[in-house]
């Protein structure tokens, strides 16, 4: 129970993750899982159009992408859409098509929250998917803020680790 207390929002460490631990996010996370394995299609699809795109079947490879972005639009209305990652799927296709207005609104839209998790920092910092835009000053100004708020929350939770003398 202490340690329990020491978590946010009562606490001042900030937890959070896929699935982490909560309830009612492990329900969320089980039915978002559900969904994925009974339509495959929804990673399949990004997969195919890159395929395509870096074979030069630019034809084929905008068929698949405009399914993708169909599917994420669709869910960020309806409010489906896991975390940010319909926002992800957008700014990756729309960045492999070479509309960058619309990539890096999308890109702006996962760099807004006020701790940026490692693995979307590392995946928008060394993913291959960005490859387009990698070298912009656009792209390097979203990678700058998701990258401080990562440290700062990382280095926050290790002074407090070390003031509860876990450290």
């Amino acid at each position: 129970a202490d340690l329990m207390r020491m978590m946010a929002p009562e606490g001042p460490v900030y937890q959070a993750g896929t699935l982490s631990g909560n309830p009612l996010a492990m329900c969320a996370g089980f039915a978002a899982l559900s969904y994925i394995k009974e339509h495959p299609e929804i990673y399949v699809q990004l997969e195919k159009a890159s395929m395509y795109l870096e074979n030069g079947f630019k034809e084929e490879a905008n068929k698949w992408f405009n399914k993708q972005v169909k599917m994420s639009e669709e869910s960020l209305k309806l409010g489906r859409h896991l975390g940010k990652g319909a926002n992800l799927d957008l700014a990756i296709v729309y960045a492999k098509l070479g509309d960058k207005a619309k990539g890096y609104e999308n890109l702006k839209i996962l760099a807004r929250p006020r701790v940026c998790q490692y693995w979307l920092f590392g995946l928008v910092k060394d993913g291959g998917v960005f490859g387009s835009i990698r070298n912009e000053p656009e792209y390097q100004e979203i990678l700058k803020e998701m990258e401080a708020k990562y440290q700062a929350e990382h280095e926050r939770v290790r002074k407090w680790l070390e003031e509860q003398g876990m450290l």
